[in-house]
């Protein structure tokens, strides 16, 4: 299990599946995390939301409603077509379902990696 301090930006957020200690002991949860290679597999696959299902679970003993699996589908279906339709690099990093530190809150999507410029870049998308 990879770990850091997220105050000071260590920690890998791009290794499948792992949750990253923060600073007070603080756990954050990230339900999938692939390469954008490797999304785009499961997405063309059609197995993206039983991924995001299955690790869920076994994180939280927690079952989905349909509408939530329903939304995952087409979300992420939508956002496979984002990210082979754009200029990103078959290592840039999918996270799927961030907890936000300190919160029950959970962002849908971040896209990470690095710029032209070889600068640590990330894109936060919240699906509606």
């Amino acid at each position: 299990m990879a770990t850091g301090t997220l105050g000071k930006r260590r920690g890998r957020l791009g290794d499948r599946n792992k949750t990253v200690e923060a600073s007070k002991d603080i756990a954050v949860m990230i339900v999938y995390s692939a390469t954008t290679a490797q999304f785009l597999t499961d997405t063309a696959a059609n197995v993206i939301h039983q991924r995001i299902i299955d690790e869920l679970k076994r994180r939280t003993g927690k079952r989905v409603g349909e509408s939530e699996i329903a939304s995952w589908r087409n979300s992420m279906q939508f956002m496979a077509s984002v990210v082979s339709g754009a200029d990103i690099s078959d290592q840039s990093n999918v996270s799927i379902e961030y907890t936000i530190p300190l919160t029950s809150k959970r962002v849908d999507f971040i896209l990470s990696g690095q710029n032209a410029e070889h600068q640590n870049t990330a894109v936060v998308v919240e699906l509606k």
